[in-house]
């Protein structure tokens, strides 16, 4: 159900996909190609194709309203004390360009978005929450539009709009 599929990503042990409104469980069945597909939950759609990450057997993302996180306990929406900071200053003509970003070396996920405030239409401000220390959320301004997690290239690497890349 929904409008559209925003997103897909493989996660623990399944295929996760999203609509605009749902989340969906995919998961290999058996040959010839057979898939079966199960709704994990409702009023979670993802907010654009780029607004999920996976770590360490989580998988969090961002939806039109809220944040939300899959993990064996099923899906749970996030409390997010800076909401305000962040979805009234949100540019919602570029949703498209939001990057969530796993960084497993400080257990954070965090969302670069374009902000009103920013005005280019290229994300310019984050919003950040750590996982392991009982869901501290953290905003401010900084751009990157692209992201990965440490991986054999060594610590997580992002890049800007203006092709800058760090690590």
């Amino acid at each position: 159900t929904g409008s559209e599929i925003v997103g897909g990503i493989q996660g623990p042990q399944q295929a996760l996909i999203w609509t605009d409104i749902e989340v969906w469980a995919m998961q290999y069945l058996g040959p010839p190609l057979v898939f079966g597909f199960n709704k994990l939950s409702s009023g979670c759609g993802l907010i654009a194709q780029h607004a999920v990450a996976v770590m360490r057997g989580l998988v969090a993302w961002m939806s039109q309203g809220s944040f939300f996180m899959l993990s064996g306990g099923g899906v749970q929406e996030l409390p997010c004390p800076v909401w305000d900071a962040v979805f009234q200053d949100l540019d919602t003509d570029n949703l498209d360009k939001i990057t969530a970003a796993a960084n497993s070396q400080f257990s954070e996920f965090t969302w670069y978005y374009p902000s009103l405030s920013g005005g280019t239409g290229e994300p310019d401000k984050y919003v950040k929450v750590n996982i392991s220390e009982g869901f501290v959320w953290d905003y401010g301004t900084l751009s990157r539009t692209a992201w990965t997690d440490q991986s054999v290239l060594g610590q997580a690497i992002g890049a800007t709009s203006q092709g800058i890349i760090y690590q």
